[in-house]
């Protein structure tokens, strides 16, 4: 707990900046699940940093994804079970000196699989990320997979519905239950 910052997790799931861009319904349906999963999303500082700039880009439809990104960035880490990546969580591999976003997002991802080998996995729609990810050893998903395995799991189901039914009008649970 205190290697994740003061989060009471048992796992870490690694986000890169095409998850962030491109899956971010999926990636909230995940979101929701997380804290009865015990599990924690992580950002490397890269991503961050790529989502950044992808705010200033020429095109429109790219800086709203970023700032749409950046939001759920923001609201997510304020209320828990999402942090960034610390200076210290990194792992040196491969060419030397290697500053490549693949190559710092891997780094990250690494050291938290040598801490937690069974409980890291990288999130990533980059497939050439995906296949640098599994030559290294970590395990990872698209969003989308990753969401489907998790939010199929029963528990989170019962989860889900029970808050589903919370929200319903108070004259719609009674009707339910006679």
């Amino acid at each position: 707990s205190e290697a994740l910052g003061g989060v009471d997790a048992d796992a870490v799931v690694v986000v890169d900046t095409c998850a962030l861009m491109n899956e971010l319904p999926w990636l909230e349906a995940l979101h929701e699940a997380l804290p009865r999963l015990r599990a924690l999303l992580l950002l490397p500082i890269k991503v961050a940093e790529e989502l950044d700039g992808l705010c200033k880009n020429d095109s429109s439809s790219v800086r709203a994804a970023a700032r749409a990104a950046m939001r759920f960035v923001q609201w997510h880490a304020l209320r828990g079970h999402m942090r960034g990546q610390r200076p210290r969580e990194a792992v040196d591999f491969g060419a030397a000196g290697d500053t490549s976003a693949d190559a710092l997002i891997l780094s990250c991802a690494l050291y938290w699989h040598r801490l937690l080998p069974q409980s890291v996995l990288l999130l990533t729609e980059d497939r050439g990320l995906q296949v640098k990810s599994m030559l290294q050893g970590v395990p990872t998903r698209n969003t989308a997979v990753l969401a489907h395995e998790v939010l199929s799991q029963p528990e989170v189901v019962r989860a889900r519905e029970m808050a589903a039914a919370r929200s319903l009008p108070h004259w719609m649970r009674h009707a339910e239950a006679a």
